[in-house]
């Protein structure tokens, strides 16, 4: 099942996703109805697309991925 589909299955409606991103959906907020990535994964899918550099996955999802707009999704950033 791909995540438009368990958005589907799970009646979320006007929830926004970032395309080529599967891998790295980890669910939805149900408070905002945003999708929710984890920031490692879309790096680790951006280098696996395109055969990038990690640097050049970086700066890629940072400019081109990262918002602050509510409809826009969420992304996850983990602390080590």
């Amino acid at each position: 099942m791909n995540v438009k589909e368990f958005l589907e299955a799970n009646n979320f409606e006007d929830v926004m996703l970032f395309d080529n991103f599967d891998k790295a959906f980890l669910g939805v907020n149900v408070a905002t109805n945003q999708a929710i990535y984890d920031y490692e994964k879309m790096i680790d899918c951006i280098i696996e697309q395109d055969n990038c550099t990690v640097e050049e996955a970086i700066e890629y999802l940072d400019y081109n991925c990262i918002y602050s707009n509510s409809k826009y999704p969420q992304i996850i950033y983990k602390k080590d």
